[in-house]
């Protein structure tokens, strides 16, 4: 950064941005996102005083980062700033057509790739000796199940030498796109040479352009191609590979697709029942991120592995074995064990109330027990009434209809606050929410005289609920770092709130040993 600093500070500006552009090219190449940020930030900085010269690039690349941390709206909405940013400037058509290359990946996330079909094809019409263009059509079509003209588009890719030019800046995005959607399509000798010719870039991620968009890590689209070829054991490996990769960049667009890219894989292998789980757990992380229409299309996935069980439904019920998990602590960190998965997880308050939920399926236990099992005290074994649920309520004071409303409405908004806050440790605005609702429960108690009458959950009850759900999201997210088959399912499983609870998916069949 001191180096790239050095040299911003002594050219032009045109020449200072591109710098920065090729910087953030190379740290997205190596999935260093976080480095990227602080780049944007330090050429947002630095071209204070004449911002359209740079924010039509910082606004492009945190477009591209956005879409990599899965949050499709705020890729939208930088992308359609670039634009407007350069409007009316020299640079507006490059940047339209940039803009409009990052919203296609986007498009592609939501499962709306046909709106943007007609620009692709424009730009092959328009260019058509250009292949990365031309490769991306056969990608989308491919996607989209029109297998004749994805073939006859990679077709005029595959005619051209591609293991030439490798140097430049489009080789890469051309070929993983070009092998991608020959794969798609079942092309198992494409696939196999785009195999082959990506190997040497195995550890790079797939980078369009300077910075306009990122792809993954190679070696998880590497993965999806082998499968296809038959290359089973490079498939597995790369697929791992690219998900370990994805995880620890934060790149949750490409976890999700390395559990369905693993679930693919687990059914050429024969283990549809394996696939079914890979699937929802996919289908688990993108809901989580809003993309719903991916969601329902790996859970209808999902159903269709089930299907491939050569029983019919009722023997099914009746013959396959439950799954095994194992949830145990082993000294001074936890060893759960799910599906062929096995994750070690450091020790911290969230653990012991897992284990606790596990142990009750589909018991709604109240926050206050979990807080005391947290503390190593067993679930029942206090006789003290502060722990009781029966202690968690305060005295019954009485207050008029449009007060109990006003009241309980300003609870929600400050326990929605407190939960939101938590999460993202910020403990200053967590401390300001929790002087609230202490006023706001000593009037409660206070209140009385007028009609009707309310009970009121005591302060210990609320700040439970608080810490038990901030535990129990903290422990399921560490679970998720290390195990997003594990992470997914519990992401989806456990509930939490003044009670909590542990509901797993009856038809998964799952059996803890603790």
């Amino acid at each position: 950064m001191a180096a790239l600093e050095a040299r911003l500070g002594s050219t032009a500006p045109e020449t200072r941005l591109a710098l920065a552009a090729l910087r953030v090219t190379t740290l997205m190449r190596d999935g260093r996102f976080e480095d990227v940020r602080r780049v944007i930030e330090h050429v947002e900085s630095m071209f204070g005083h004449a911002p359209k010269v740079a924010q039509w690039a910082t606004y492009r690349w945190r477009a591209a980062l956005a879409h990599v941390t899965a949050d499709m709206d705020a890729a939208e909405t930088f992308a359609r700033k670039s634009m407007q940013v350069a409007a009316g400037t020299r640079r507006a058509s490059s940047v339209a057509e940039f803009s409009a290359i990052l919203l296609g990946y986007v498009m592609r996330e939501r499962r709306t790739q046909s709106t943007g079909l007609p620009i692709m094809r424009g730009w092959v019409e328009s260019r058509p000796h250009y292949l990365p263009y031309r490769a991306a059509l056969a990608w989308i079509l491919a996607d989209m199940g029109n297998v004749n003209e994805a073939e006859t588009q990679l077709t005029r890719v595959f005619e051209s030498d591609l293991s030439k030019h490798r140097q430049a800046a489009e080789w890469l995005p051309l070929v993983t796109m070009a092998g991608m959607a020959a794969a798609t399509i079942d092309n198992a000798e494409w696939a196999s040479m785009i195999v082959d010719l990506t190997e040497p870039h195995r550890e790079e991620w797939v980078v369009v352009g300077t910075g306009v968009a990122v792809d993954g890590p190679v070696s998880l689209r590497r993965g999806f191609m082998a499968a296809t070829s038959g290359q089973l054991d490079i498939a597995s490996a790369d697929i791992e590979h690219g998900e370990a990769a994805a995880r620890r960049a934060g790149a949750h667009t490409f976890v999700i697709m390395a559990q369905s890219y693993r679930a693919r894989l687990e059914i050429l292998e024969g283990r549809p029942d394996v696939a079914a789980t890979s699937y929802l757990a996919a289908a688990n992380l993108s809901k989580a991120h809003g993309l719903d229409a991916w969601s329902g299309e790996l859970r209808a996935k999902a159903a269709a592995s089930t299907s491939r069980q050569p029983a019919s439904s009722t023997t099914i019920v009746a013959t396959v074995k439950p799954r095994v998990g194992r949830f145990m602590k082993v000294g001074k960190v936890w060893q759960v064990h799910f599906d062929g998965s096995t994750i070690t997880v450091a020790d911290m308050k969230g653990m012991p109330m897992l284990l606790e939920l596990l142990r009750s399926p589909n018991t709604d236990i109240h926050v206050r027990e979990l807080s005391v099992v947290a503390d190593g005290i067993s679930r029942g074994s206090s006789n003290d009434s502060d722990l009781s649920v029966r202690g968690g309520w305060g005295s019954d004071p009485v207050l008029d209809d449009q007060a109990i409303q006003s009241y309980r409405a300003r609870v929600l908004d400050l326990q929605r606050t407190m939960d939101d806050t938590s999460a993202d440790n910020d403990l200053e605005r967590v401390a300001i929410a929790e002087a609230e609702l202490d006023a706001l429960l000593d009037e409660l108690k206070r209140s009385s005289g007028l009609r009707g009458r309310v009970r009121v959950l005591d302060k210990s009850s609320e700040r439970a609920r608080v810490r038990v759900t901030k535990a129990l999201r903290t422990a399921v997210r560490r679970i998720n770092d290390a195990s997003p088959l594990i992470g997914g399912h519990l992401q989806a499983a456990v509930q939490t709130g003044t009670f909590c609870a542990y509901r797993p998916d009856p038809s998964l069949r799952i059996v803890w040993e603790l």
